[in-house]
């Protein structure tokens, strides 16, 4: 005879050195985990700090879901023949939401070539696929998606990354009188040298007459000299990297201290003085409140 009933076996983890790091790290395994996943995760831990600043949430909150990174695609500015940009200072750059393709990212002449909104459901630049078929449209810009990318994922997926990186402070005193920087195609306007000895630059190499004077050649990331950088010489600057490879997150996050992304949630008012500040919240950003509201009622956290 059959009772009707019927057992089912129930997921057990045995708790072994993986969960003890896990402890540690404040990472526990997720249910179901296999030891070579846990162990990559655990790994992730000390190469990518989560905390509470935008990448440290996008870190963060990716691996604690059992997510990972991945490569979206790549983007280049246009050159020409002769390997010159086409554009004076091109840059592309995903910020709060939306996809700048920049002519010119000097401080002194900041000019957008197009703005792409990437929360606009009624566009094609809304997956991933259409926001490469536009910026391949245009001239000056050209995109490729990764191999392992879903032409048909959400293009917000790109967490906020630049094709002009910063460089803070790089060594100069490298005792020689032509030194080659770390990167190439610096971006004119951004370039700062504090040096004991190296006081005036010039507009060119043949320029070069006095001691301390120095000039930088853009294109190939050098700096030449008439003496040796002194002990406590560094420059600063802003390069492209062109190709540059942007990275995505399964996880969409903004940051609300963005201000292109907080234009979107608020409609816009303007004071007396001409300033303008945030006044009630956007139909987009209703949109988004009524979600994280949804999210909360589920006692969904990230964190402890």
């Amino acid at each position: 005879m059959s009772s009707g009933i019927r057992l089912v076996p129930e997921l057990f983890q045995v708790h072994n050195a993986f969960d003890q790091h896990g402890i540690t790290l404040n990472l526990p395994r997720l249910r179901g985990e296999g030891n070579d996943e846990y162990k990559q995760r655990l790994l992730d831990v000390m190469a990518h700090k989560a905390d509470s600043a935008y990448m440290g949430l996008i870190y963060g909150i990716t691996r604690e879901l059992g997510l990972e990174l991945y490569e979206a695609a790549s983007i280049e500015c246009a050159k020409d023949s002769n390997g010159d940009f086409l554009l004076t200072n091109p840059e592309v750059k995903f910020e709060g939401g939306m996809c700048y393709l920049i002519s010119d990212s000097s401080p002194d002449n900041y000019t957008v070539y197009s703005s792409i909104d990437l929360y606009d459901r009624t566009a094609d630049e809304w997956y991933l696929g259409g926001l490469i078929d536009t910026i391949n449209a245009t001239s000056y810009f050209s995109a490729t998606i990764d191999d392992d990318a879903n032409e048909w994922s959400r293009s917000a997926c790109i967490f906020e990354q630049s094709t002009s990186g910063m460089v803070v402070n790089e060594d100069l005193a490298k005792g020689s009188t032509r030194i080659k920087l770390d990167n190439e195609d610096l971006v004119s306007g951004t370039i700062s040298v504090r040096s004991p000895n190296l006081r005036v630059r010039v507009s060119s190499q043949a320029a070069l007459l006095e001691a301390g004077q120095y000039y930088i050649d853009l294109e190939s990331g050098t700096l030449f000299c008439t003496e040796d950088p002194a002990v406590g010489s560094v420059i600063r600057y802003e390069h492209r990297e062109s190709p540059k490879i942007f990275k995505a997150s399964p996880v969409i996050i903004q940051n609300l201290q963005s201000a292109p992304f907080l234009n979107q949630l608020f409609e816009r008012k303007t004071d007396e003085l001409g300033n303008e500040y945030n006044w009630l919240p956007s139909v987009r950003g209703i949109d988004i409140i009524n979600e994280l509201f949804s999210a909360s009622a589920t006692g969904l956290y990230w964190g402890k």
